[in-house]
């Protein structure tokens, strides 16, 4: 079997990586030194597109290797990050089968 982490994905976050602050929501769990890529998509106003007619907003999105994580960590909504000195809050979590955590961000007010 390919392991695409080792392969791929591990390469692609040293190389193109951003270096990222993470602070879970309840403050349990704080990850100084991760890496991840900034990605603009375009993300539904709404859960169902087609409840708004298919109109998108551009956001951020931060993306990282779920192997990153310790064993029993994953990232959380709610959660407090630091991209290149500015603070966002992540907004929602998305996983994909190929191992990343898609995290659409939020400037974080104060």
């Amino acid at each position: 079997m390919v392991d695409f982490d080792a392969l791929l994905f591990r390469p692609i976050q040293s190389t193109f990586g951003t270096p990222v602050s993470y602070l879970s929501p309840d403050g349990m769990v704080s990850l100084p030194a991760l890496r991840g890529v900034m990605l603009r998509a375009a993300i539904p106003l709404d859960g169902d597109a087609e409840n708004t007619g298919g109109i998108t907003q551009s956001r951020d999105v931060l993306r990282f290797r779920s192997s990153i994580f310790p064993p029993g960590v994953e990232p959380e909504q709610g959660a407090l990050v630091v991209v290149n000195g500015e603070r966002s809050i992540i907004t929602d979590v998305m996983s994909d089968p190929r191992g990343y955590y898609d995290c659409p961000l939020a400037i974080a007010a104060g």
